[in-house]
């Protein structure tokens, strides 16, 4: 991936109804003029499978499936009505944008309602744990001949990237991420077969290990798989999708072309291995060339919420699966999925939701990663738009604004905590969650950043000499004895741990823990007073209650894990305390809801102060020094900052949105915050 002057990958993700093909280019130049840019790739989105599984050469005169043409087959967008494209037409497209020095990547669906391929090979399709086919192929099963649907479409896929001429494929719904989820599918006597065979575990006497006819016989048997041998299921999943990856990297790398992948539903890499048995490490030791984040949080707020803990917008959850996901896949380039609009699955962000896009925009190109450098690199390299078919010249230039002001500074010190975990300890995290159901690192990072606590970094406990400010770390009992030691030997700010009590190391500066709840989780701080830290409150606990933890885990990937209860009282003192020790810039009135998280140089500070309520807030930030001046960088910049003090000012944030302020203190005068 290469980078532009702005150190800014912009990618698109379009369907053909995007382009013209009467036009002699296609209406490439029309999109990027209209654009203000030309992308570094564009990923055309034809979501039929078939159009890899029937694919026998270009006929010139042949047309493509109506859902190739456009997503969903949706018959017109504000710009032209679906046209009737051949295969020899979109040759010429992928031409037009190799011509241009654009990379031109293929990505399809796992089904949809005009793919006929399946119907002849309907044992390709999920057997769920009801017993019923889905409408989605699963992409490890075995032919009636014994032959596997993998074999069949790489050697497929690699044709018609060939006789196509695409730079690249684009891993998508379906494929990465898998449809279902483990607990919902697939039970079908295939993989039930494929699983005993790679783990020597035997069916108990009764039960039949042929029985896809019979629904109640599937459905009993997939609970057993399910809560008898989760921990095996799970295993076996991660090394078959992670042999198919290898497989798919190591051929289209040989071919002179590249992979990418999508991340998993919008979730972090330990909800991805344990829901979909993904495991996001090996994808990017396969050597992918790049993850795109699934983090359309403005996107998702138009169309509901039911992911959300405790109410909050889903930005803190994907600013959390972010950050996580980076310290899984370290280089390996990611971009997020920046969630615009979409015709086929009718919402549009830009103009239902604009305040919560600004907002993702400008948190998703402010978190960090410490890598060994003494300067931190951002955690994502850009966005890809999607979809890119159907936007105003208008909206272009209000996205290249914010992307802009989102990507251009290159700040060396960050104001605020760095989260320190290790890729190396996800393994005995999926142990404890699968036994205990405990909050693991992403919710607890999730509801802290929700409350104000300004995490905006990650890294490894082997990069922490470089990390200045306060770190954090979640289930510290779960890190190896020298990660653990690493940790515990930063001197270059407060050290702050979350965990159970029985593993809450002595001699802390302040430890409390969650009471009254069955299962506790313990807090404790080195380097951070007492007295800096507020009692705790009473409060209901504000999650769904899981003490069995075997509890029955949602399909849907938009519904939240059950895990144990914590409580909003111990989450509120975590906060306080996270906030006090990160000795940076604080709201010290009209706190509810607001986040701010600061970069800079060595004067220059840059504040993004985001809103989670609906209406306007008016917060009071403490700076700690005395400013000299400061000016409102995003909506509304002619308005001055309302000095409270010398050190303090307010500010006006939109509901759902965010406010970037940049503060220039004074060298002299410093004051306590």
């Amino acid at each position: 991936m290469r980078a532009t002057a702005l150190n800014i990958q912009r990618w698109m993700w379009i369907d053909l109804i995007g382009f013209d093909n009467t036009a002699p280019d296609y209406a490439v130049n029309a999109l990027f003029r209209k654009a203000g840019f030309v992308p570094q790739a564009v990923s055309l989105l034809l979501q039929n499978p078939d159009f890899v599984h029937t694919h026998d050469g270009i006929d010139s005169d042949l047309p493509l499936p109506a859902d190739c043409c456009s997503y969903g087959s949706h018959p017109f967008n504000e710009t032209r009505k679906r046209q009737a494209w051949t295969q020899r037409q979109l040759k010429g497209l992928v031409d037009e944008l190799r011509r241009r020095h654009v990379a031109a990547y293929v990505s399809v669906f796992d089904s949809s309602p005009d793919c006929t391929w399946l119907d002849t090979h309907p044992e390709i399709r999920y057997v769920k744990n009801t017993g019923e086919r889905s409408k989605g192929l699963f992409f490890l099963k075995r032919f009636r001949d014994g032959s596997t649907y993998e074999d069949f479409f790489v050697r497929q896929l690699l044709r018609v990237m060939r006789d196509y001429g695409f730079d690249g494929y684009h891993m998508a719904d379906g494929f990465c991420p898998p449809r279902l989820p483990l607990c919902a599918g697939d039970f079908s006597d295939d993989m039930v077969e494929q699983f005993l065979g790679a783990t020597e575990i035997t069916l108990p006497s009764g039960m039949p290990d042929r029985c896809e006819d019979r629904p109640e016989a599937v459905s009993r048997r997939a609970d057993w798989v399910w809560r008898e041998h989760r921990a095996e299921w799970i295993g076996f999943h991660a090394r078959r999708h992670a042999a198919f990856c290898r497989r798919l990297v190591r051929e289209i790398h040989a071919a002179g072309s590249m992979i990418v992948a999508n991340t998993v539903w919008t979730k972090d890499p330990l909800e991805t291995l344990y829901r979909y048995g993904v495991d996001i490490r090996a994808y990017a030791e396969a050597g992918l060339d790049g993850f795109i984040a699934e983090a359309g949080a403005a996107a998702l707020e138009t169309i509901g919420n039911r992911e959300a803990v405790a109410g909050d917008p889903l930005i803190h959850s994907f600013m959390a699966a972010a950050l996580l996901t980076k310290a899984c896949v370290g280089l390996t380039p990611l971009l997020w999925l920046n969630g615009v609009q979409d015709i086929h699955e009718q919402w549009n962000a830009l103009r239902h939701a604009p305040t919560c896009l600004e907002r993702e925009i400008l948190h998703m190109s402010s978190l960090y990663l410490w890598s060994g450098k003494h300067r931190p690199s951002r955690c994502v390299s850009g966005p890809l738009v999607c979809l890119a078919d159907n936007l105003r010249r208008t909206e272009w230039a209000w996205l290249n604004r914010l992307w802009r002001l989102g990507f251009a500074s290159r700040p060396n010190r960050l104001l605020g905590l760095t989260l320190v975990c290790s890729r190396r300890d996800l393994d005995r995290h999926l142990d404890d969650f699968i036994r205990s159901r405990r909050w693991p690192a992403h919710r607890l990072a999730h509801r802290l950043l929700a409350l104000g606590a300004p995490i905006l970094a990650v890294a490894d406990p082997a990069d922490l000499g470089t990390v200045r400010g306060a770190i954090v770390v979640f289930h510290p009992h779960l890190m190896s004895p020298q990660d653990l030691a690493l940790v515990l030997a930063h001197r270059n700010g407060p050290i702050l741990l979350i965990d159970a009590p029985c593993a809450a190391i002595a001699d802390a500066s302040v430890s409390f823990e969650d009471d009254g709840q069955p299962e506790p989780l313990a807090c404790a701080a080195y380097g951070v007073s007492a007295e800096t830290v507020p009692g705790v409150c009473s409060s209901p606990a504000s999650a769904t209650p899981a003490n069995d933890p075997l509890a029955q885990d949602p399909a849907s990937w938009l519904e939240a894990l059950p895990c144990q209860p914590v409580s909003e009282g111990f989450l509120r003192r975590c906060a306080d305390l996270l906030i006090a020790a990160a000795r940076a810039p604080r709201v010290t009135r009209g706190r509810e809801g607001v986040l701010v998280l600061g970069t800079g140089t060595e004067r220059v500070t840059r504040l993004l102060v985001s809103n989670d309520n609906l209406g306007r807030a008016y917060p009071r930030i403490e700076m700690g020094r005395a400013i000299a001046e400061g000016c409102v960088r995003s909506e509304f910049p002619c308005m001055p900052l309302f000095m409270e003090s010398d050190t303090a000012f307010s500010v006006m944030v939109p509901g759902r949105g965010i406010t970037v302020v940049d503060v220039t203190t004074r060298r002299s005068q410093t004051k306590a915050t």
